[in-house]
């Protein structure tokens, strides 16, 4: 998988006081566009000249954390395609509104997905709901627009052989993201940084 190096504040490295920091909407675009595509996303985890993570930086941790874990911590459906297979039904537990889906593939055989599409069940009928290339470790493909819907219906539609499993998982986009960064303690957050930063 590729890396993506980002900078915590603008575009330089190491701690410098008074530095704005990147606003959570960059950093969910970037986690998108590494994580969400086959790759990796490295922050720059700064500590302030006293060996400490000054309290601004702290919370903008927590709250991308916070977002990852809100919008990606709990699937309305998750099933998985098993070895042989070029395509499965996921079905939910009822009519539920989605917008983005996280596909992950087998790759004990190499990679072997080169194309595929994603069709959504709405009203007892199949739209299309996303596609794209290549799976690899994780792909995120967002929806133009939610949709409500019944099952997710994934299909490799081109490949270097018969896929050896694919796990795909359906979600709706966070609503609730996280504590604005103003209302939270810096001792709150300094506490918990290191488990808040675990994505």
């Amino acid at each position: 998988p590729t890396q993506l190096p980002l900078p915590s504040a603008g575009d330089h490295w190491f701690y410098t006081p008074g530095s704005a920091l990147n606003p959570l909407a960059t950093l969910v675009g970037f986690y998108h566009s590494s994580v969400g595509a086959n790759g990796h996303l490295e922050i720059d985890y700064a500590i302030d000249r006293t060996g400490r993570v000054d309290p601004r930086h702290a919370r903008a941790y927590a709250q991308f954390g916070a977002w990852i874990r809100s919008c990606y911590g709990q699937p309305v459906g998750a099933g998985s395609l098993r070895s042989g297979q070029t395509s499965f039904e996921l079905s939910f537990a009822g009519a539920s509104t989605i917008d983005r889906a996280r596909l992950e593939e087998d790759q004990s055989a190499g990679q072997l997905i080169v194309a595929f599409t994603l069709e959504a069940r709405v009203g007892g009928a199949w739209q299309p709901f996303s596609s794209g290339v290549s799976v690899g470790s994780v792909r995120i493909v967002l929806a133009d627009a939610p949709v409500t819907a019944t099952a997710l219906r994934f299909s490799a539609t081109s490949g270097y052989g018969r896929p050896t499993g694919l796990k795909l998982s359906a979600f709706a986009q966070a609503r609730a993201n996280s504590t604005p960064l103003n209302t939270q303690s810096s001792s709150d957050v300094a506490g918990n940084v290191a488990r808040a930063a675990g994505f």
